[in-house]
């Protein structure tokens, strides 16, 4: 057949290696994935070995081409063998979503040049492993047969195979120690907790919800029946955030999922009709329709330096604001862009406060442009003022210029309140550097009028600012929490609440009784 039919053969062949790399692409995937406490320790070795793999598997294929066809001609074995590679690569990208023929078709028209490269590196390693074996095949009269292609097969099957039983082996017997919080799924179980304080600090409910990944929350807003909470789950060829929605009494009301592009959800808020807004730090802005379905997607990257978040704010009038890097955007409900400012302020990927002020206006808080002083650069705080039609009313700059970071905004009667917060690193009386917290509050009036500036407690925990009046800072403690609330500065209640949370993985908002909801990852 192979002297007939050198095409079938090549296709055949390349049929049984995409099958294969389909595979080993599976097993691994699970394997290393399970296995990640220690991928830490071996550098990355999951997506390393994976990758090498894959390489070996279309190398292989290439090399069977000589022997298979029983010819001398170079020019034919690197044709067919260039078969073998790109329908080897083409199985492998179109298998594991053979069932969906929707998605596949659609999925593969949204990344052309994805598939044009994964079909290029097939050709050429197939390619390269059938020049390589052209070199080591003997003539059939010698009786060798496909002997020359041992000690590759034996090459090929032990670095698949080995790394991830020694990984195994390693884990196992405790030679290989775990490291936490690498990338993969948390080592202990975890619940989404979820709880809502009152604005004296009154625990008024607090619940759990099980979204089968790492339960963190990445963006919280309330809306007109409670409130909603995105967090994202990464996987293979996009993201899915899962939509959690509450009622005002903690009772959850739904859960849905949105397919979204790589990106984590930076902020939601609530859009007309009790849809929302999502915004990811691909950057781009998902309009999410009531069972969760994708209504409009628009991109922002044409207007960015990169990947960033992106905060937003919901307007009276159904429309909404996206800040990011240097950009703020006004969109509305049907993503009809209203208007677009550049900012004369940093635009690099911190996060951006945004907050709205009187006649429709709004504040932003961000980093303003590096400045050099002769000895290092200055990073000033900026605050910027914006009318109703995106035109900057005025500038105001403050902050140290080093080490400072936002924690909140709010509106006050008379203009708003901006939370900042300086660290410095001094040395103790043993030499040891260890961290200080300052944090100020600054008034401004709605001109831009500095009109109070004060430093303020400051423990280094979490922020959560309230819209209506101060805010809280939580400490997370190995089996508790404390969280302390403020006004004006000053220390008005303090609490400590029986419940763990892993570290890092606080979010928070205050919602428009003055209280507050939060929600962190807690171990079952």
């Amino acid at each position: 057949m192979t002297d007939r039919n050198p095409a079938l053969c090549s296709a055949l062949l390349g049929l049984g290696a995409g099958i294969i790399i389909t595979v080993v692409i599976t097993v691994f995937s699970k394997g290393w994935w399970h296995l990640t406490s220690y991928n830490q320790t071996l550098m990355g070795m999951g997506v390393v070995h994976t990758d090498v793999s894959l390489l070996l598997v279309l190398f292989f294929a290439g090399c069977c081409i000589p022997f298979m066809l029983h010819t001398s001609s170079r020019p034919t074995i690197l044709m067919h063998a260039a078969l073998t590679g790109l329908i080897a690569a083409g199985v492998a990208r179109i298998l594991p979503f053979v069932g969906k023929p929707a998605y596949i078709i659609s999925s593969l028209l949204s990344t052309i040049p994805q598939l044009l490269i994964i079909l290029a590196c097939g050709v050429l390693v197939a390619a390269f492993g059938g020049l390589f074996a052209s070199f080591i095949r003997k003539e059939e009269e010698g009786g060798l047969g496909f002997a020359p292609l041992i000690p590759v097969a034996i090459v090929t099957i032990a670095v698949i195979v080995l790394p991830l039983l020694l990984a195994t082996v390693g884990t196992s017997t405790g030679i290989i120690p775990p490291a936490p919080y690498s990338c993969g799924p948390s080592e202990q179980p975890t619940d989404l907790l979820v709880i809502k304080l009152s604005s004296s600090g009154d625990l008024e409910w607090k619940t759990t919800v099980d979204i089968n990944t790492y339960d963190g929350a990445d963006a919280l807003t309330e809306y007109s029946d409670g409130y909603a909470i995105a967090t994202t789950e990464y996987c293979q060829e996009s993201s899915i955030v899962h939509l959690i929605l509450f009622d005002r009494e903690g009772t959850t009301l739904r859960q849905t999922e949105v397919r979204t592009e790589f990106g984590q959800v930076s902020a939601i808020v609530p859009a007309p009709d009790n849809r929302f807004f999502l915004a990811t730090d691909t950057p781009g802005i998902l309009r999410i329709g009531h069972e969760g379905e994708t209504v409009w997607i628009k991109s922002l990257v044409n207007k960015s330096q990169g990947p960033a978040p992106i905060s937003l704010l919901a307007r009276n009038d159904g429309s909404f604001c996206a800040a990011w890097q240097n950009q703020i955007v006004c969109l509305t409900d049907n993503g009809t862009r209203l208007w677009d400012t550049t900012l004369n302020a940093g635009s690099g990927p911190e996060v951006m406060l945004i907050s709205p002020a009187d006649a429709g206006g709004i504040l932003i808080c961000t980093e303003g442009n590096h400045v050099f002083n002769g000895e290092h650069f200055e990073i000033p705080l900026m605050a910027i003022r914006l009318d109703a039609d995106g035109t900057i009313l005025w500038e105001q700059t403050f902050g140290s210029g080093n080490a400072d970071t936002l924690l909140g905004v709010w509106k006050n009667p008379s203009g708003h309140t901006i939370l900042y917060r300086t660290i410095t690193s001094p040395k103790n009386l043993w030499g040891k550097i260890v961290r200080v917290y300052t944090s100020h509050l600054i008034t401004l009036s709605d001109d831009g009028t500095v009109t109070g500036l004060q430093e303020v407690e400051d423990t280094g925990g979490d922020v959560i600012p309230s819209p209506v009046r101060g805010y809280i800072s939580v400490d997370t403690g190995e089996e508790s929490i404390t969280i302390t609330g403020y006004d004006a500065g000053q220390k008005i209640w303090k609490r400590e609440y029986d419940m763990q949370a892993n570290p890092y993985s606080l979010k928070g908002m205050g919602t428009a009784d003055g209280g507050y909801l939060i929600a962190v990852s807690s171990p079952l």
